[in-house]
């Protein structure tokens, strides 16, 4: 592994996990855009309501937080309960992740067939 230059700290190998998720140029648009697609993907979908247990909680509004995680408001049409969801930075940066390799394997498959 080289030593990174830029778009990383000084002295931390590229390819680590800093400079793959958080730090890499150009990254932090893209990591914005794959969050804001899993809030649209969330607006609108329905979810258990934590107070009474019921499938009746619906998704009202979603949006990116600063440090690139997920925060999304639900609202139960049963018995009008309001709670958040949160979806870490972290566990943000693992689902783009695994969204970039299934793109990368998906064009491999295409270029070899």
């Amino acid at each position: 592994m080289g030593w990174s230059k830029r778009g990383g700290y000084a002295g931390r190998p590229i390819g680590s996990t800093k400079d793959r998720y958080w730090l890499s140029e150009g990254h932090m648009e893209r990591r914005f855009n794959h969050a804001m697609d899993v809030c649209r993907s969330t607006l609108d979908r329905v979810g258990q309501c934590p107070k009474c247990h019921k499938e009746t909680s619906i998704c009202i509004e979603a949006g990116v937080t600063t440090k690139l995680g997920a925060r999304s408001w639900w609202k139960c049409s049963e018995c009008r309960h309001e709670n958040t969801r949160e979806i870490s930075p972290e566990r943000m940066a693992e689902y783009y992740a695994e969204d970039l390799t299934s793109m990368e394997d998906a064009r491999s498959s295409e270029a070899t067939a």
